[in-house]
């Protein structure tokens, strides 16, 4: 019974031994991995905890490894096993050219210079707002489109391309140029001794007092005709906008611009001729005198016209008279003043000007542009019937029937 209790209890202390051995020397093996290293029973090697990676040295802390192999802006993904960038930062080159964990905007700036960004949504790098890549670097839109168009361009940043500016447009080579506004303009008088024109624009019908420098040699040829202007970026009439003498190819600048009107004359009023030639109006039963036609002006009687009704009026504004129904053509009578009293007896061109006698007096008379005229209906001039004889004929009707006989005979004996 002794040997056999004996013997169950050597068996026993022998199990024990080996049991302690193994576990032991299992730890003793993974011990060498350092302390964060333990054994794996089912796969009967040594393993590194969580949080740990095996390294050439044993067991290292995962984001140590990724410290030493990418930088300190690197950290250990767990679920794939691999070292990654932490966020806002990509693998790039440093300084020395170690591919390292960078900062985007710094490997932007690496590739594409200062004014460079990253784009997460793109995973690429892309120029700052403002900014386009010119040969490789980011430049500022506005100079890469200065360079390539010209002064009069600027870069969208919306449509992200070069556009001009306000008032300018692309030519045919790509460059941004003032835009041609070219307007015609009709001379109306010229003095090419001073460089002087009167001229009214076909846009707006304004009469302009301008002066002109050297280049239009042969404006004298285009008086009473029209000329090209180019006014630049709008339609008005400016210094140095061009004009162009279209069947000469000459040009000149416009030096200076003062407004004008119908009446505006380049004539001294020293050169005026005060004392001007007339003739006899036997077109109709007047008998006053007008002004005979300026030489050079051809009258087109059949744009004649004779008022078989005076009229009365008076000018709004000082105002011109002159020879012949014409503002280039025919010289200026008198300057008169407003509301000076007219006394209107035709018309001329649809009534564009009138044949008038100044104060009722028959030796001051001449023509005048109607838009320095208002008119007042006033007393029929023909042998007809007039406004006092409708008036006697209605109080006649009204008249009792025995005054009425007393007038019948009444008339009979006169």
């Amino acid at each position: 019974m002794k040997k056999t209790l004996a013997l169950i209890f050597f068996s026993t202390l022998v199990f024990s031994s080996v049991f302690f051995v193994q576990k032991t020397q299992a730890f003793g093996e993974c011990s060498e991995y350092g302390y964060a290293a333990r054994y794996d029973s089912l796969s009967h090697s040594c393993e590194c905890m969580s949080g740990y990676v095996m390294g050439r040295n044993g067991c290292v802390m995962a984001d140590s490894m990724c410290h030493d192999k990418y930088g300190y802006n690197s950290r250990y993904d767990s679920l794939s096993d691999t070292c990654e960038c932490s966020y806002g930062y990509v693998l790039g080159k440093d300084s020395i050219g170690r591919t390292q964990c960078v900062s985007e905007n710094s490997m932007c700036t690496d590739q594409l210079g200062f004014n460079s960004r990253y784009n997460s949504l793109s995973d690429k790098c892309e120029c700052s707002s403002g900014y386009v890549i010119d040969n490789g670097t980011c430049k500022s839109g506005n100079t890469v489109c200065d360079s390539e168009h010209g002064l009069y361009s600027s870069y969208n940043s919306l449509s992200k391309k070069c556009e001009c500016d306000y008032g300018y447009t692309f030519d045919d080579s790509d460059q941004c140029v003032k835009k041609q506004n070219n307007v015609y303009f009709t001379i109306k008088e010229l003095d090419t001794y001073n460089k002087q024109a009167i001229v009214k624009s076909d846009y707006d019908y304004r009469y302009s007092l301008i002066s002109y420098n050297a280049g239009c040699y042969s404006i004298n040829r285009y008086l009473n005709r029209q000329i090209v202007v180019n006014l630049g970026t709008d339609f008005s009439l400016d210094s140095w906008d061009k004009i162009v003498l279209q069947d000469d190819d000459e040009n000149c600048d416009v030096t200076r611009v003062s407004r004008a009107d119908v009446n505006t004359t380049l004539e001294s009023e020293d050169n005026i001729d005060v004392s001007p030639v007339y003739y006899t109006d036997n077109t109709s039963n007047n008998t006053s005198y007008v002004p005979e036609a300026a030489v050079g002006f051809q009258f087109d009687e059949s744009k004649n016209e004779n008022f078989d009704v005076k009229i009365f009026g008076e000018t709004n504004s000082s105002a011109a008279l002159r020879m012949c129904p014409s503002k280039t053509e025919c010289k200026v009578i008198k300057y008169l003043d407003q509301k000076t009293k007219l006394d209107i007896l035709g018309g001329y061109d649809n009534r564009e000007w009138y044949r008038v006698i100044v104060g009722g007096d028959s030796a001051l008379a001449g023509w005048m542009h109607n838009s320095v005229v208002d008119k007042i209906e006033g007393q029929a001039l023909n042998d007809g019937p007039t406004k006092q004889d409708d008036m006697q004929e209605n109080i006649q009707h009204e008249l009792p029937w025995y005054k009425k006989m007393v007038s019948f005979f009444t008339g009979l004996f006169n």
